[in-house]
């Protein structure tokens, strides 16, 4: 029995870490994923936000920027103003933080 027990928690564990592995990691801003947030990330925003381009559920979590639950040009700014410098922070990042999303800025 206690052969068993143990190879269970093995078993649960072994998925565990191998689940873990694949999940994703969303960055307010960072809409084309490649741990930046910069022009590209704006362009993308501006463009889904006149019907041009199509975001994914992550995309568009990472795109609404203001925390409204939108994505439009207004998100495309704040992005563009952050990645030059001109703000440190999104409106979301002084919100209540959500669980299911995290924030971290890329150098």
């Amino acid at each position: 029995m206690k052969k068993i027990i143990s190879f269970a928690m093995c078993v649960v564990l072994a998925l565990t870490f191998s689940l873990s592995a694949f999940a994703k990691f969303t960055c307010y801003g960072d809409v084309t994923c490649d741990k930046k947030v910069n022009s590209s990330d704006a362009l993308c925003v501006l463009m889904a936000s006149v019907g041009l381009q199509n975001l994914d559920s992550d995309g568009k979590r990472a795109a609404d920027v203001d925390g409204n639950g939108k994505v439009n040009s207004t998100d495309a700014l704040l992005i563009l103003n952050f990645s030059i410098g001109k703000i440190k922070e999104f409106p979301v990042d002084s919100a209540q933080p959500d669980p299911d999303m995290g924030h971290q800025i890329f150098g």
